[in-house]
């Protein structure tokens, strides 16, 4: 805000920010500025004349309703007053002119001092055929170099292809800072710093209303498991008469191998933290490990895979209790055994056609069978819910790099290529209650 101040030597700021962050707002809080300290001629973009409507009518016109100096400055809008309508709004020493970037004939109407270009990555890369809607707004300036102020902010969509990450590339890129949860130091939000989820949250029970209507306020409950991204990399050198001499084709597809071995470092990281802890899965921030009597979800005795014991484990978790303390909904939904099991676990998840009510097989068709042959143990085997009821194991990946990132260049030092994949990956339990662990016999 203080750059888009009359007093500040800049004339452009760019915003490149997240979703529903404060970006717009902090644009027409400085249209409020402008109006009542700055007078002078100021166009607000929007991706389309229908937003240009929705946002005249939802936004400007309730913010000069509910700021005095504003509405003094402002006449109310009348059906057939041209100086206060959706797309104008005049007021003493200039006017507000607002247009979709659709619109060419809008974006050449009148030269301007101010110009707020709103989320420009959903802006038409075309405006009638006159050229990009951003490049022919900012024209409308030039009258006013130096003195200008121009404003450019957006959610970045496409990497590489985006406006505002465009424009902050060419900016002198300056970040929000946060303060350290620890010493209070202050410094930029990276993704390495993000803990995502913070938890699992539980929505409060619905309750009757009183005869009064009143309803009472609730909260989240929240878990405290977190996680976080880590960047993985490792990359091969190979010198062209290697690949001259390559006879078998062995580094052709060399690429692809490093992200199937990408792939196989996810696989090894998760199956890792399952069986941390001695089999037992890693600590959690209660201070147990994730599959603890305390826990409900870890067999008393270790037992193959039975009837008795897949019932067992059923139970278990169809009555665990939630953060507060009552019972939740978690479905069964795999059963995950090593390579050893895999015969056995299919008898007792096979279709058949019993002859009599004691052969009927209860699991047939409730439990998907996974087979992990990362798996240490031999014997132990795991029960897991529907991840779309609750949270378990979860992975992630930094936005915008998702999956194994491949890059290959021609060696100068060494008469070559090289070879790198870097992965940024992260994998954590969020919750206890969507796995159950027998050790097995």
């Amino acid at each position: 805000m203080d750059a888009l101040s009359t007093a500040s030597p800049f004339e452009r700021v760019a915003l490149m920010k997240g979703a529903q962050t404060g970006g717009s707002e902090a644009g027409l809080n400085w249209l409020g500025y402008v109006i009542q300290n700055a007078p002078g001629i100021a166009m607000l973009v929007m991706p389309s004349l229908d937003m240009v409507r929705r946002n005249t009518t939802v936004r400007i016109d309730p913010l000069i309703e509910a700021t005095p100096a504003l509405r003094e400055l402002v006449a109310a809008p009348r059906s057939r007053d041209a100086g206060n309508s959706l797309f104008r709004k005049s007021f003493p020493g200039g006017q507000l002119v607002m247009t979709g970037a659709n619109s060419a004939v809008g974006l050449r109407s009148t030269p301007v001092r101010y110009l707020f270009l709103d989320e420009v990555d959903s802006y038409p890369g075309d405006a009638d055929g006159e050229g990009d809607p951003v490049d022919l707004a900012i024209q409308r300036t030039a009258t006013f170099r130096g003195r200008r102020k121009i404003y450019m902010v957006s959610t970045p969509t496409l990497k590489g292809h985006s406006r505002i990450e465009a424009a902050f590339e060419h900016s002198d890129r300056r970040f929000y800072h946060v303060p350290c949860l620890h010493c209070g130091d202050m410094a930029p939000l990276t993704w390495a710093r993000i803990r995502w989820p913070e938890g699992q949250r539980e929505a409060p029970l619905l309750e009757k209303l009183n005869e009064h209507g009143e309803i009472k306020a609730g909260t989240m409950a929240d878990a405290r498991e977190a996680y976080k991204v880590e960047t993985w990399a490792r990359k091969i050198g190979v010198t062209r008469q290697v690949l001259v001499n390559d006879d078998l084709g062995a580094f052709s597809d060399l690429a692809r191998r490093m992200g199937q071995a990408a792939a196989e470092t996810e696989a090894r990281i998760l199956v890792t933290l399952l069986e941390a802890g001695s089999g037992n899965g890693p600590t959690l921030s209660d201070g147990k490990t994730l599959f603890h009597a305390d826990h409900g979800n870890k067999a008393g005795t270790g037992a193959a895979i039975s009837d008795a014991t897949l019932s067992a484990a059923r139970l278990a978790l169809r009555t665990q209790k939630g953060v507060e303390d009552r019972t939740i909904r978690v479905t069964p939904r795999n059963l995950l055994v090593p390579p050893a099991l895999e015969t056995t676990a299919e008898k007792w998840l096979a279709s058949i056609a019993p002859a009599t009510a004691a052969d009927v097989n209860p699991f047939s068709g409730s439990l998907s069978l996974v087979v992990e042959p990362r798996l240490s143990s031999a014997t132990r085997w795991y029960v897991t819910a529907d991840p779309g009821e609750i949270d378990g194991l979860e992975f992630a990946y930094l936005s915008g790099a998702e999956g194994p990132q491949v890059e290959s260049r021609s060696g100068w030092d060494v008469d070559g290529v090289e070879i790198r994949v870097i992965l940024d990956f992260g994998a954590g339990f969020i919750d206890h209650r969507g796995w159950f662990m027998n050790a097995g016999a």
